[in-house]
């Protein structure tokens, strides 16, 4: 696989138990409504799945699986905003709060996992209220993280930075008179409080308690209306790889929203929507061929091949390879 992926790719990883259904092993589809149990640490632990293999259903926010976090910090003064086929997403981030001003971006894989996390647990409980566990360490343990003190530390900053940034998503229609523009703003969350103690207990306003995270009430819907179905071990066994794993979380969007056989997707909708900016378009294309392979080696329902275009998926026993060479 290429990239080396974390020691901490492969610890416990997360699974709702209940009715998922799933689209072979690597996607799994929505599960059916459950009663909601607000307040319940959603624990992740792998099910067997018939072909031997374990898979974890889970599931994730579609806005972040069309368009893409940072894969690294773009900086404080930077502006994130992607464009393509008419929808504009614009990332607001968290103030840093420093008195030399700036901004505090989610970045990597961390808030990759923290979304899938969030989405799994709203779509298990019912509920936008969050419960984090105990302590960050328990957070870590159930992301499939290391408990470090450098590992809590990378998980609190990039907490702090996801749970307090907005998502502006634009779409423009071109009509008789003029452009049709219209706009939703999600908040990721309404309010969250942390209080560290030398146990790193987390708290609601200093109290002890599991109830740490509210998603905003339209980040919430945005979730529970339309969620990614998603496979948890797959996702972490992808490892620390930004682009590994949003192209892994982007073909499970794209097997969610389409119908047919195979398809057919450029590098430029890539380089739009995806989350890097600091790679040359010839070394991108070379990294995300490298991610197809890796996405095809682990996921048992598509096959992804490159031409000079760009990729082509072709979904497991629903149709003819089209020409391509392996990804």
């Amino acid at each position: 696989m290429a990239g080396t992926a974390r020691a901490d790719s492969t610890r416990s990883l997360p699974a709702v138990r209940g009715d998922a259904h799933t689209l072979g092993h690597g996607c799994t589809r929505r599960p059916r409504q459950t009663t909601p149990m607000t307040g319940t640490i959603v624990r992740l632990h792998t099910e067997p799945a018939g072909s031997g293999t374990s898979r974890a259903p889970g599931h994730y926010p579609a806005v972040f699986a069309e368009f893409m976090l940072p894969y690294r910090d773009p900086g404080p003064f930077a502006r994130w905003q992607q464009q393509h086929d008419g929808r504009t997403a614009t990332l607001h981030p968290t103030p840093s709060g420093s008195p030399m001003g700036g901004d505090l971006y989610p970045f990597g894989v961390l808030p990759r996992r923290l979304l899938a996390w969030m989405a799994t647990t709203a779509v298990a409980t019912g509920s936008r209220h969050l419960n984090a566990g105990k302590s960050l360490a328990d957070l870590a343990r159930t992301l499939g993280l290391t408990t470090d003190g450098p590992s809590l530390h990378r998980l609190r900053d990039q907490l702090d930075r996801l749970t307090g940034a907005t998502v502006q998503i634009q779409d423009a229609t071109p009509g008789p008179g003029g452009v049709h523009v219209r706009g939703t703003t999600l908040r990721v969350a309404e309010h969250y409080t942390t209080w560290n103690n030398e146990h790193r207990h987390w708290g609601l306003d200093g109290q002890d308690t599991g109830l740490a995270i509210t998603l905003s009430s339209e980040f919430f819907t945005s979730i529970v209306t339309a969620p990614v179905p998603i496979d948890l071990h797959l996702l972490y066994l992808l490892g620390s790889s930004p682009l590994r794993t949003d192209l892994y979380l982007w073909t499970c969007h794209q097997l969610q929203q389409r119908e047919q056989t195979h398809w057919h997707t450029t590098y430029r909708t890539f380089a739009d929507t995806f989350g890097s900016r600091t790679l040359r378009p010839r070394r991108f294309h070379e990294a995300l061929r490298s991610a197809a392979r890796d996405v095809t080696s682990l996921h048992p329902d598509i096959e992804i091949t490159a031409d000079r275009g760009g990729l082509n998926f072709i979904v497991a026993g629903r149709g003819n390879q089209p020409g391509g060479e392996r990804a």
